[in-house]
């Protein structure tokens, strides 16, 4: 029996897969609830949007991964932003500084909560770029030296979420 679902324009769809994004999307809106076991949810919902996300990808050259994730990925991420500075400066709260931080991608580094949500944006931009720019080793190998670097950076605490420029610290 075929688990696959046609769609329109004859291609298929694993139900598995929408159920998968279905339950993350749950995980996301409990785990950023004030209920009980939030912090456990917290570990791993987005790391599984993520591992969803590899899952899906299909391989670009690096011009093609370039146009298609900026169109995706990152006008998005400054049209949210945008109007976000638009409201803040209506309101009296903004300041320089926060466009600096935009263009920068850090996020966290403007202090208002209402710019972090969309930090994950960057950091998908980034590791799409880089997954189309090393083969499938190459990328296990590289993956392997992020876990072991990020253990040892998180170990001495060096990671500092109000300056994570690029989402870089998030990315690894």
């Amino acid at each position: 029996m075929d688990t696959k679902v046609l769609i329109k324009g004859g291609g298929s769809r694993l139900p598995w897969i929408d159920w998968a994004k279905a339950l993350g999307i749950f995980l996301v809106i409990y785990g950023h609830a004030p209920a009980s076991g939030h912090i456990f949810i917290y570990m791993f919902h987005m790391p599984f949007f993520f591992m969803l996300s590899g899952y899906l990808y299909k391989r670009a050259n690096i011009k093609n991964e370039i146009k298609k994730s900026f169109k995706s990925l990152i006008l998005p991420y400054f049209i949210y932003n945008v109007i976000l500075l638009i409201i803040t400066f209506i309101l009296g709260n903004f300041k320089l500084h926060m466009i600096y931080d935009i263009l920068l991608g850090n996020q966290e580094g403007i202090g208002i909560k209402y710019f972090n949500p969309l930090w994950f944006l960057i950091s998908l931009f980034i590791m799409r770029i880089v997954s189309s720019l090393f083969s499938e080793t190459k990328l296990i190998c590289l993956g392997c030296l992020c876990i072991l670097t990020a253990s040892i950076l998180y170990h001495f605490q060096y990671f500092s979420y109000n300056n994570d420029y690029f989402q870089l610290c998030t990315t690894l």
